[in-house]
């Protein structure tokens, strides 16, 4: 616990309040996660005990997933209205889905690192917003206005 205490005071978790966008310093800190190996282990193992209940690290483990569902959800509507993120995407449901990815390949490549997981996470983050369905007409279809199709 006093290890997931410490990554409280950790700068990624004032992210809310710092105007940095969580969505666009994920793969970059998703490497540096791992870079860390002892902490990435840690966070890896006491996630799954903390499925539990009773475990000391499961209240903990929901603040943190809500918070970085909470801030990915703000950036993603953020990006939906920069026409960065389809449209139709519900913000909330990709956020969990995106955690619920980087959380995945993060023990991935603790098992396995040859592979690029800034690569791995750019990748998923872009398919679960639609990003790569966007072409640069999309936003402006998108409101249902066919005099602004096009433009």
């Amino acid at each position: 616990m006093a290890a997931m205490q410490h990554a409280e005071r950790h700068p990624m978790a004032r992210i809310a309040d710092s105007g940095v966008r969580l969505y666009d310093i994920a793969p970059e800190h998703a490497a540096m996660g791992v870079a860390h190996l002892n902490y990435s282990r840690l966070f890896v193992a006491m996630a799954a005990e903390a499925a539990d209940p009773e475990h000391p690290a499961h209240e903990w483990f929901l603040r943190h997933n809500a918070a970085s569902v909470a801030i990915l959800a703000r950036d993603i509507r953020e990006r939906q209205e920069r026409g960065l993120a389809h449209p139709s995407v519900d913000a909330t449901q990709a956020a969990r889905q995106i955690v619920a990815v980087w959380d995945g390949l993060q023990a991935q490549w603790l098992i396995d690192p040859s592979f690029d997981i800034r690569e791995q996470l750019t990748a998923a983050m872009n398919a679960i917003t639609r990003a790569n369905d966007l072409t640069p007409e999309s936003p402006h279809e998108s409101d249902g206005d066919p005099a602004s199709a096009g433009n």
